[in-house]
């Protein structure tokens, strides 16, 4: 279901007209639970446009590769991490 939303945002993407110089897309799949379950979150896009050029760039790795070095950083320095900030750096 979500590649077929993604589809569905890339071809509504193109064919419309942005006032801005970049345009970012996100997709993820969240899942908000009780607090006893806990939630879910994966990140499965990060896209960002340059409308002037059309260059894109995917920030994705980017993004995982900044968050995995701040855990690394946190745990060096014996910081723990607070209410589950980290959990949704999970991507599958």
């Amino acid at each position: 279901m979500y590649t077929a939303i993604e589809d569905r945002i890339d071809v509504l993407a193109a064919r419309t007209r942005y006032p801005c110089r970049f345009l970012i897309v996100m997709g993820g799949i969240l899942i908000n639970s009780d607090y006893d379950v806990g939630s879910f979150c994966s990140f499965r896009r990060l896209v960002c446009t340059d409308m002037a050029t059309g260059w894109r760039h995917d920030w994705l790795y980017d993004l995982l590769a900044a968050s995995a070095r701040l855990m690394t950083d946190r745990a060096r320095a014996g910081d723990e991490p607070r209410g589950g900030e980290f959990d949704a750096l999970i991507v599958q």
